[in-house]
């Protein structure tokens, strides 16, 4: 099978994350939910996803450049896992952009979180799931209303 030939690898890369960093957004904010954490703690463990999802990307080259063939076996694990690592840190950044009252992120010129023009309350540790059920929901929107030009 030959890769594809992209004429807008960007704007891939872009549909992409729309739908992929949502997803991961809510499946991090679960994780949250589950665990029981406190604001501290899902700080402390969002950053550090953040933080091992953005030294993974040291390999990003790898989502660059390609010759045409196949990626197979190890060279197609690594794309996988680069991609995988760039969606988790863009969730992860977007989640802690949440937490702290900024309401979200742009990466690659999509706006990831809550609305920019959305008024956020300050968070203290009693509501920190509220705000991650409330970044869920608004996550599911759409990119078009969240989404930054």
């Amino acid at each position: 099978m030959q890769q594809p030939k992209w004429e807008a690898p960007v704007e891939d890369l872009q549909e992409h994350l729309r739908f992929a960093v949502p997803l991961r957004a809510a499946a991090l904010a679960h994780q949250i939910s589950t665990q029981g954490y406190t604001r501290d703690e899902a700080t402390r463990w969002l950053t550090g996803e953040a933080r091992r999802a953005g030294s993974a990307l040291g390999q990003g080259d790898i989502l660059l450049f390609c010759d045409g063939s196949e990626r197979t076996g190890r060279a197609r694990a690594a794309a996988i896992r680069t991609t995988d690592d760039l969606v988790t840190g863009i969730a992860a950044a977007a989640l802690l952009a949440q937490l702290d009252g900024s309401g979200g992120v742009t990466a690659f010129g999509d706006y990831h979180g809550v609305a920019p023009q959305t008024e956020l309350p300050a968070a203290d540790s009693s509501d920190v799931h509220r705000l991650l059920d409330e970044f869920e929901a608004l996550m599911g929107v759409g990119s078009g209303e969240g989404a930054a030009a």
